[in-house]
């Protein structure tokens, strides 16, 4: 009986590992933004949407910008279940949680390395996070429970993140303390947009709704950005946007159907590369042909691979339980790094991903072999 539950009931998740940094400063602060339930074809497709009279040709405009002329994209790939917690705990953490435990384990994050994580959105999600961390360590501005209501217009939930952002700027010219906090290095801006999630559910992917969701998504990460950049005026802030699951076209996901483990990812800002010319053989398949991008790099990841890119880009050590790969970490094709980081910074953050990678494996062997 001991060794059912030793198999099945057990923590895979290894701790004791030692803290590995990398060593590298290639931005100040990182903004990572989650639309929550956004599929990567309806962000990314030309004429998304042509269901609908008078859509966009174009549904985000300034993302679908981005893309074009200054940052780097492709599709991270998540693992089922494709749900909330165990896709923001891929994307923050690197790790995928095990399926079969029955309680949710510790696990260190992103958050718990920075100087101050500032994170806003959904209390179910923010909560995941901030009671792993160090008093003060995550400043959480939520909105209630109660107002994430599936028969209301949900993108007001993903305003709501917006105005709390601009109050928070604006509260720092009379708080020092909080000045100080938002002005440090290895500082990290956690936006999660749940509009879309509430919208697809309510009305599936395919509605006017869940177009107008993401438009408003659109406008929201534009003006987040003027805020980071007015705020700092300093160029040193790196932007991340990606989604923890897709959406299904009946409203569902936690399945690995494509539609839930295709999300999109989109970085750009401080130490990120902008768009390169396609690849040879062509980084593009049928899948990618209605976006109208085969002339650019499409560059997917592992969901767990966000953890690394983030982690190099601003210097921190690593999270303990990470098993997430530096996409430059591959020589053999382009990554997300600006070529400006160097090769020997590539290097380091490389060797530091290994030395992780080795930790966790040593760690895990001498715990088999007790």
């Amino acid at each position: 009986m001991s060794s059912i539950f030793d198999c099945y009931f057990s923590s895979t998740v290894s701790n004791g590992m030692s803290p590995v940094t990398v060593p590298s400063n290639l931005a100040k602060r990182l903004v990572l933004i989650i639309g929550d339930g956004l599929r990567a074809d309806l962000l990314f497709s030309l004429n998304p949407f042509d269901n609908i009279p008078g859509s966009p040709r174009i549904v985000a405009p300034y993302l679908r910008s981005v893309m074009e002329h200054s940052g780097a994209f492709g599709i991270s790939h998540t693992r089922v279940p494709t749900l909330t917690r165990p896709g923001h705990v891929a994307i923050i953490a690197g790790m995928y949680e095990d399926m079969s435990t029955i309680s949710k384990v510790e696990f260190d994050s992103i958050f718990n390395q920075s100087s101050t994580t500032f994170s806003l959105g959904f209390p179910g999600v923010q909560s995941m996070f901030s009671r792993r961390a160090a008093p003060g360590k995550i400043r959480d501005w939520c909105y209630e429970d109660g107002e994430q209501d599936y028969t209301k217009d949900a993108s007001a939930l993903d305003f709501w993140v917006l105005e709390n952002l601009e109050r928070l700027f604006k509260n720092s010219t009379d708080d020092p303390i909080l000045s100080s906090q938002l002005n440090a290095d290895k500082t990290v801006f956690f936006l999660r947009l749940g509009g879309l999630d509430v919208t697809g559910h309510s009305y599936r992917p395919h509605s006017k709704e869940y177009m107008n969701n993401i438009q408003a998504v659109d406008r929201i990460v534009e003006r987040s950005q003027s805020l980071f950049n007015e705020y700092f005026q300093d160029s040193q802030t790196s932007f991340i946007f990606t989604a923890d699951h897709g959406m299904s076209v009946t409203g569902v996901h936690g399945d690995g159907h494509p539609d839930n483990t295709r999300t999109p990812l989109i970085a750009w800002g401080a130490g990120i590369r902008g768009p390169l010319p396609d690849s040879s053989p062509s980084s593009h398949d049928e899948y990618s042909q209605p976006w109208g991008l085969n002339h650019l790099l499409r560059r997917d990841i592992e969901q767990a691979d966000i953890t690394a890119l983030m982690a190099t880009l601003l210097g921190l050590q690593w999270p303990a339980h990470s098993v997430g790969i530096l996409p430059d970490a591959d020589s053999s094709r382009p990554g997300y790094l600006a070529l400006s980081a160097g090769e020997e910074t590539v290097a380091r953050a490389s060797l530091t991903n290994a030395n992780v990678g080795s930790s966790t494996y040593l760690e895990e062997s001498e715990l088999i072999e007790e």
